[in-house]
């Protein structure tokens, strides 16, 4: 066996190893097979597998070829079995550990049936996959250089011999036939990897954000704000004639106008021990509208949904709805909110794929008690709740962090009528004391990938919340048997796609 055979042979190989497996499996995934985009396993198996050894092979083979028909015999000392075998195996371990960083960096995300095989976020990944490109294209300038390279050494070694006139139009013709073989063969190898090199670029370009998905309506600079801050502001979003609307509604439950059955109707503490107050005084929140079809035009407003879909994916519910009435502070500090993380209430996974839509319903300041955000701590873990101990007492289930470094950065988001603000479940916020002689109007929805799944709660930082969320609700539904997960089921609503798991 000569060293150009072994090369072309190695290049077999790696060929039927590839067509074995990745096209097969891509096959089977026509008929909803594809177990690489759920185990995890065959994940990272199949992208580390890389057809560019074949490339390599036959680069080296085109090399050899071009070393035994050189002028210079001192050239032809280095075409050798022995080299050719210490080559192939310098290329497979190069493959390996340029390819073999998917072992690592790749995983299985979502939840059925939208799992997918993707890149993490680890920093060592995007590494690698900036400098994707650069070694996948070298073997084709190398086919065609040395290509051309050993038919110019051909022709000189046919000037030394005698060539007929008549066997110099079959060498013409045959030698076009090999330059057309070696263009042709390096641009298709070209053109089938611009689908890999592309899919991979992306895949670099992903792994840079954790906390939202590829859309057009973000930019790259909002999607990177939310990723370092774990909120996003959006000016007059919503329309004030729309806005009106809700406000409309708003007072005719406060009346008692309309009646929805399962929604919760709160007042503050303090307004709930002094001398009955009728009308909007006396409301103070209302919650899980989404069964009253007029304020749940708001959760299906498209200027919002467009924006939800790049955190959620296409598949939307409602979870928890709220249309905020913050009184003036009577001086006991009551209309404050603690700060507090909304996936403490929430028992349903991935955090990532949760957000929550807030709008001011009219010019919202510190003076009448705007939201506060703690910037980051999205990236941070769920921590411990609990009632605040206040002196001026505090609102049912307004559960807040017990430690926190008070001297962390906050943020004041004074907001017009109509600005939005979107923001992750574990981000930090909370709300200050109104100080203003009027009331303050916001709405809000928290939106979930309706293929996010249900978790247990049971001996965990959400079981106090969790009982005492199932202790009113079986109080006023008579239901002795329901779960913390069965409250939320029952006051979710589908907002667009299809209902898979909430």
């Amino acid at each position: 066996m000569n060293p150009c055979s072994f090369y072309l042979i190695s290049a077999a190989y790696a060929n039927i190893i590839w067509i074995s497996v990745c096209p097969l499996i891509r096959m089977f995934s026509t008929f909803g097979l594809n177990l690489s985009e759920s185990i995890v396993v065959l994940c990272k198996v199949r992208r580390s597998l890389s057809y560019k050894l074949s490339m390599i092979s036959v680069a080296l083979a085109t090399i050899d070829q071009f070393l035994v028909s050189s002028t210079h015999f001192e050239y032809h000392h280095l075409s050798s079995l022995r080299s050719a075998h210490r080559l192939v195996a310098f290329a497979t371990t190069a493959c390996c550990i340029r390819f073999g960083d998917m072992l690592y960096c790749l995983n299985v995300t979502g939840t059925a049936p939208l799992e997918t095989c993707t890149y993490t976020t680890r920093r060592v990944c995007g590494f690698y996959n900036e400098i994707v490109p650069i070694p996948v294209l070298i073997p084709c300038p190398l086919i065609i250089n040395f290509g051309f390279t050993t038919i110019r050494n051909i022709h000189q070694s046919r000037k030394k011999n005698n060539v007929t006139k008549k066997s110099c139009q079959s060498i013409r013709r045959t030698d076009r036939q090999l330059i057309q073989m070696i263009i042709s063969q390096s641009l298709l190898r070209l053109i089938s990897y611009v689908p890999n090199m592309k899919a991979t670029v992306d895949n670099a370009q992903q792994s840079q954000y954790r906390f939202s998905l590829p859309n057009v309506i973000l930019s790259d600079e909002q999607r990177q704000s939310y990723e370092k801050n774990g909120f996003l502001v959006v000016r007059n979003l919503v329309a004030p004639e729309k806005l009106e609307v809700f406000r409309k509604r708003f007072q005719d439950v406060c009346t008692g106008k309309v009646k929805v059955l399962g929604m919760t109707v709160m007042k503050d503490i303090a307004i709930a021990k002094s001398e009955f107050a009728d009308g909007e005084k006396a409301i103070t929140k209302i919650q899980d509208f989404t069964l009253d079809d007029e304020l749940f035009k708001y959760c299906c407003l498209p200027e919002i949904v467009k924006y939800v879909e790049n955190f959620t994916g296409p598949n939307i519910m409602a979870m928890h709805t709220m249309l905020i009435n913050k009184p003036p502070d009577p001086g006991t500090q009551s209309s404050r909110h603690p700060l507090h993380q909304d996936l403490y209430y929430f028992p349903f996974r991935p955090a990532n794929h949760i957000v929550c839509a807030w709008t001011a319903m009219e010019k919202i300041n510190r003076q009448n008690g705007c939201l506060v955000v703690l910037p980051g701590t999205h990236t941070g873990e769920l921590e411990p709740h609990g009632y605040p101990d206040w002196k001026g007492g505090v609102n049912k289930m307004y559960h807040g962090i017990q430690k926190f470094d008070p001297n962390q950065e906050r943020i004041h988001l004074e907001m017009e009528s109509g600005d939005t603000v979107f923001f992750h479940p574990l981000l930090i916020h909370g709300s200050g004391v109104n100080r203003s002689p009027g009331f303050r109007k916001a709405i809000s929805c928290h939106y979930a990938d309706s293929a996010c799944e249900y978790i247990e709660c049971d001996n965990t930082l959400q079981s106090y919340i969790s009982k005492e969320v199932t202790a009113i609700f079986k109080r006023k539904t008579g239901i002795e048997d329901a779960r913390f997960q069965d409250v939320w089921r029952i006051k979710s609503r589908l907002v667009q796609g299809e209902r898979i798991n909430l």
